[in-house]
């Protein structure tokens, strides 16, 4: 299953910012999302379908669950000032027999930032990554055995993992008091449900260039425009980097998105002309941005 990234943009007449909505909801193939289990500490389960949280006993051996979960966020700018960021996790009811449980206690459970790298496939209950309670956000006790949670609030845990990504490595979801019986449950990326898939949305802005006749800024153009049967763009001044191309239409409807690498300050991108060709005749918005800079060109279509 590929990852589902979408961007949208919205424009604000004389302001100096464009406010981007980011939605992340990847499958198997991109999602990375893995448990551990204090019964069986040296087993990993990077392909699990349920996302637990957890305190019980097997056969009357006692045992703790946690889940690991953690998203891609290069296509947040590291200057990114986010407006808000949101995380849904959804009841994983067509293949489990767990159920959310509040037997001895609330299942209340805490969702922290991961600090230290982990891989999906390596991770078990004897190497687990470490972990901080700053900015930790809490979700309330279940009220149904299979319950979707959306919406949940992870600005302040986003904001640290953009502004130090050497510090950033996603969420640990766990039981707020590990008791026994108590257990949360939901789906992971692997779940065959992709609409169940964890889903994290982030609205973030950078500053916008419109204008500059500073040299050492970065500037973009579009060549030639209008345009008639080839496109590109020109990068100068631009630091070595990840640029994000999107272009739209007329209505905001997300049309191409590509990724360029920036190794030289004077640099371009030849938009595919065999992409071009679809194109009717009309305006068309350009978004191009880095780390530094944010702008929105138009690109004028005429056969």
């Amino acid at each position: 299953m590929k990852m589902f990234c979408f961007l949208s943009i919205c424009l604000f007449t004389g302001l100096a910012n464009a406010q981007t909505i980011l939605t992340l909801q990847p499958g198997a193939d991109e999602g990375k999302d893995a448990k551990i289990w204090s019964v069986e500490p040296n087993v990993n389960f990077g392909d699990f379908t349920e996302i637990r949280a957890m305190a019980w006993t097997w056969f009357g051996d006692p045992g703790i669950e946690r889940t690991y979960l953690a998203f891609d966020l290069s296509k947040v700018p590291e200057n990114a000032e986010i407006c808000y960021a949101y995380l849904s996790l959804y009841a994983n009811d067509t293949t489990s027999s767990q159920t959310n449980s509040s037997l001895s206690g609330p299942n209340i459970c805490v969702l922290r930032r991961v600090i230290t790298p982990w891989e999906e496939d390596l991770i078990t209950w004897l190497d687990p990554p470490s972990v901080t309670n700053v900015n930790e956000v809490t979700i309330p006790e279940s009220e149904e055995e299979f319950e979707d949670v959306l919406n949940i609030d992870v600005t302040d845990l986003i904001v640290d993992m953009v502004a130090d990504p050497l510090h950033g490595f996603g969420f640990e979801i766990r039981l707020a008091e590990e008791e026994y019986y108590r257990r949360r449950v939901f789906a992971t990326s692997d779940e065959p449900d992709s609409t169940h898939h964890p889903k994290l949305e982030i609205c973030f802005t950078v500053p916008v260039i419109l204008s500059t006749t500073d040299d050492k800024s970065p500037e973009i153009k579009i060549y030639p425009n209008p345009a008639v049967s080839q496109a590109g763009i020109m990068f100068q001044n631009v630091p070595e980097q990840n640029v994000h191309v999107i272009i739209y239409d007329n209505f905001g409807k997300r049309l191409f998105t590509e990724t360029v690498l920036i190794t030289s300050p004077h640099q371009s991108f030849v938009i595919p002309e065999n992409w071009l060709a679809t194109l009717s005749n009309g305006i068309y918005h350009v978004q191009v941005y880095g780390s530094n800079f944010n702008t929105i060109k138009e690109l004028v279509i005429l056969k």
